[in-house]
């Protein structure tokens, strides 16, 4: 998660030193799709029995498994390059996938409690 969010910082401030040259960078951020990430990182994942997690572990890994076979193929991920790639100006950010977009405009129209109760409800409270 934090990897993502410095990802996003970084191209927000590369975007605005680069657009003088013509330069756009852009953030295609996809959903969950079907592809190779899935079997690797599960395949990884071991849950200590002694952990005071466990339960919570148990959880998340049976909804990953149930994102990793119920995703799309990336077909629309790889439209929305192509199309991004042709754009003379394209956008900043590029949203692709179910439940994106309306993440996106939550957390930035929801105060920032309401967010965070969303999320910790989620992964914690089942």
């Amino acid at each position: 998660m934090a990897s993502k969010f410095a990802v996003e910082g970084f191209s927000e401030s590369l975007r605005l030193e680069m657009l003088p040259y013509g330069v756009h960078v852009v953030l295609i951020e996809p959903g969950s799709y079907k592809t190779d990430i899935w079997s690797k990182g599960l395949g990884a994942v071991t849950i200590n029995p002694n952990s005071p997690y466990v339960k919570e572990m148990k959880a998340i890994l049976k909804d990953v498994n149930h994102v990793a076979d119920t995703a799309p193929a990336p077909d629309e991920v790889i439209q929305q390059i192509v199309q991004v790639a042709k754009s003379p100006s394209p956008k900043l950010r590029y949203p692709v996938g179910r439940g994106v977009k309306l993440g996106i405009v939550l957390k930035n129209v929801l105060p920032w409690k309401w967010w965070e109760r969303m999320v910790t409800k989620r992964l914690w409270e089942r």
